[in-house]
């Protein structure tokens, strides 16, 4: 398993135990190591919006469009 595997596995872990801002944390550390990872992207962005953190959904957002 690839290290971005090990990460991403731990930040769905951390969102299903309702730990929702340290999940998102996680994505936005893969991201900086991956930026074009869209999966994430579309991810981080979506766990942004359920933290009410709109602004940062859009800075996420904006690359894809």
């Amino acid at each position: 398993m690839s290290e971005i595997s090990k990460r991403v596995e731990k930040a769905d872990k951390l969102f299903q135990k309702g730990k929702h801002d340290l999940a998102l944390e996680e994505y936005l550390a893969i991201l900086r190591d991956e930026p074009a990872n869209d999966k994430i992207r579309q991810t981080a962005a979506d766990l942004a919006v359920s933290l009410n953190r709109t602004q940062k959904a859009a800075e996420l957002l904006g690359p894809l469009f």
